[in-house]
């Protein structure tokens, strides 16, 4: 389940293909055919509540990968639990649902909560900032990480200005004017990537030397590719040279796409189902409650992106991180954390 089409299609794709890859190595490795079933959710909430019925009826599926956001989780949890069917998400990172208000929901990233903890860290310590600008820009995912990240700041001794702005501007001139003179870093988490470009373009015409760090929906590099700046991201940026070399060349050369951090965890939740679906088959047909009992019980020593995958009993990855990346001349490329765990 991924929004193969509508705004975030972008990351829809990725997933979509990165679960084709590993359902492919995992056949070729194993001998058997499991089949993909790729559903559209458009990131609409009552599609996804269609998709779940769909493959909550079809008794040949027994597991899901996705859906990709909280606000597509919300109406499908209640249905794949009734179902007793496990489900993955490769981004899905809402505090909320890793309460247990979803008993067969698990993903395979960081709560998002840690993202706002881990960008004020980077703030603080690498980039050694000493006044912060935190800037919302009026929705629930920019509030929130800014809150985060300015309790974190203040509790860090970092001087903190906080402002908002709304998704209808298009011209941030005003807010940098606003801007304290001591400012060296603005940390604006915000939806539309394109729209922390355009600050980008207009602080370089003031000539204002404001290093940004931005969400993790910005790591979009047709939209954002401010030089300097900096982005969080729920995955590592993996490269063909690389310890999962040999995987990304396949994904290259079969799909032709660009590699970005949104994919790998979509491998990573497809090879936790798979893994589960043989588990299950070594008792016998793999019912939707033995494959949700062998997901439970995941513990790979080991993943694509690098990690250990072993869940809690709230479906929270053990040990799950960020990474943070820099834009340079030549793109985006991961920067070390060292020692900054959110």
């Amino acid at each position: 389940m991924a929004p193969i089409t509508g705004s975030l299609d972008g990351l829809g794709t990725q997933q979509a293909d990165w679960a084709r890859l590993a359902v492919a190595d995992f056949d070729r490795r194993h001998r058997v055919a499991i089949r993909l079933d790729v559903g559209d959710t458009r990131l609409e909430p009552g599609q996804s509540a269609v998709l779940a019925r769909r493959f909550v009826a079809e008794s040949s599926v027994v597991a899901v990968v996705g859906p990709s956001s909280a606000a597509d989780v919300a109406p499908v949890g209640p249905l794949f639990a009734r179902a007793t069917m496990a489900f993955v998400s490769p981004s899905a990172s809402s505090d909320a649902l890793f309460t247990g208000i979803y008993p067969t929901f698990f993903a395979t990233v960081a709560k998002h909560g840690e993202e706002g903890v881990f960008a004020a860290r980077f703030i603080a310590g690498p980039l050694r900032a000493r006044h912060v600008a935190v800037v919302d820009d009026g929705s629930p995912y920019s509030i929130d990480l800014t809150r985060t990240a300015t309790r974190t700041l203040v509790a860090l001794g970092v001087g903190v200005t906080s402002l908002s702005v709304t998704q209808s501007e298009v011209d941030y001139r005003s807010l940098v004017a606003h801007l304290p003179a001591d400012v060296t870093v603005a940390y604006v988490p915000w939806e539309v990537a394109g729209e922390v470009q355009i600050l980008a373009s207009e602080l370089a015409a003031a000539h204002r030397r404001v290093i940004i760090v931005g969400g993790d929906d910005e790591e979009v590099p047709l939209e954002f590719h401010a030089r300097g700046a900096y982005v969080p991201a729920f995955g590592p940026l993996l490269s063909e040279s690389g310890p999962a070399g040999a995987v990304v060349r396949r994904f290259v050369s079969t799909y032709h796409q660009p590699v970005t951090t949104a994919g790998p965890p979509a491998y990573v939740a497809t090879t936790v189902v798979l893994d589960a679906i043989e588990s299950a088959c070594a008792s016998g047909l793999p019912s939707r409650a033995a494959v949700l009992a062998a997901v439970r019980a995941t513990h790979l020593r080991t993943s694509l992106v690098g990690r250990p995958v072993v869940f809690n009993r709230y479906g929270l990855q053990l040990g799950a991180t960020l990474y943070m990346l820099r834009i340079g001349r030549a793109g985006y490329v991961e920067v070390p954390t060292s020692g900054i765990r959110p």
